[in-house]
């Protein structure tokens, strides 16, 4: 079961992995193309504006976890919920994780 697995049980069956982050002397979406990552299957959390310009600059698959309040945290107020291009997900029963090609960047904050 893969959702089990640790950094280092990933590492020992070979998957490679990189990360980068945005901090005061280097930004993401920067060292995402410096570093030749852009054509990666890619996995993204943080800022929305930096989560929407890691997805427009990797043309790969690509995941990103998205965050907001939520009212009750497991589906029934809608108070979490999104338009995406499949029509109103929960974030926090649909996802929080979506592909993508499903977001519609405009409608989050």
């Amino acid at each position: 079961d893969s959702s089990n697995y640790t950094l280092t049980e990933y590492q020992k069956d070979g998957v490679e992995y990189r990360y980068s982050f945005d901090d005061q002397n280097e930004n993401a979406v920067d060292k995402m193309i410096e570093m030749k990552w852009d054509h990666l299957p890619f996995c993204t959390c943080g800022p929305v504006a930096m989560m929407k310009s890691v997805c427009e600059h990797n043309s790969s698959y690509g995941l990103a976890s998205l965050e907001t309040r939520m009212g009750c945290g497991f589906g029934a107020c809608m108070g979490c919920a999104v338009e995406m291009k499949s029509g109103m997900k929960r974030i926090c029963k649909e996802g929080p994780v979506f592909k993508k090609e499903e977001i519609l960047w405009e409608n989050l904050r």
